[in-house]
């Protein structure tokens, strides 16, 4: 019966100090999240738009549909950035963004659902209100791009 119960607490403390083990290196540290400088960035979803999927958005995700309501085809990435609203305007949160950089095409009068999970870089948000930021490029003529910002705000209850 000793046996068993010395047993059964190492077994205890073993799954206690596994669960307290966490990669820093990989995930972000709450605590050490702070907001950065006031954005400048201006969102132009005239004729290239980015909005949230109906029932998609959580506290570390949501699906956005890009849609191309223009007459020429445009280029993205894979890259996004999320933005906290305080006292009425935009700021960046500090982290280190990595994201693989494949480019997309998107057709004229095309849309695309695109996948924005932020578990790993910002983690999962706090109460508040929040923008993704999506840089696009838009061909005016051959081999000629514009550059703007498409995106939506959204609220974490």
């Amino acid at each position: 019966m000793k046996k068993r119960l010395i047993i059964l607490l190492c077994l205890f403390v073993v799954a206690i100090n596994t669960g307290c083990v966490r990669n820093t290196g990989f995930y972000r540290d709450v605590e050490t999240v702070k907001i950065g400088e006031k954005s400048n960035v201006q969102i132009n979803n005239d004729v290239v738009s980015l909005s949230i999927k109906e029932g998609t958005l959580t506290n570390n995700s949501v699906t956005a549909i890009l849609k191309n309501s223009s007459n020429n085809t445009i280029i993205y990435d894979d890259t996004y950035e999320l933005e906290i609203k305080k006292d009425g305007s935009w700021y960046k949160i500090d982290v280190e963004l990595l994201f693989n950089e494949p480019i997309w095409n998107l057709d004229s009068g095309a849309s695309k659902e695109l996948e924005f999970n932020w578990e790993k870089s910002y983690g999962d948000l706090d109460i508040g209100t929040y923008r993704i930021i999506k840089a696009i490029s838009l061909e005016k003529t051959d081999d000629v791009y514009e550059e703007f910002y498409v995106g939506f705000e959204f609220t974490i209850n």
